[in-house]
């Protein structure tokens, strides 16, 4: 996939490194019945939320 025009690599990286912090928590609460102990379930949800965190919740338009 490609950046937008306006992202460099460098900007992407401490975006990334930024919300890293914050991911593992907002996965916890995002499906509170994900246990530590289940790895496939957390990284299923942590990929879900990393989708909408990095590609938003809203449709946009071409326009």
């Amino acid at each position: 996939m490609h950046l937008r025009q306006d992202i460099y690599p460098q900007k992407a990286e401490r975006y990334l490194e930024s919300i890293e912090y914050y991911l593992q928590s907002i996965t916890q609460h995002y499906r509170c019945d994900c246990t530590a102990d289940d790895m496939h379930t957390l990284f299923e949800t942590a990929e879900e939320v990393l989708d909408m965190v990095l590609f938003g919740i809203l449709h946009q338009s071409e326009a």
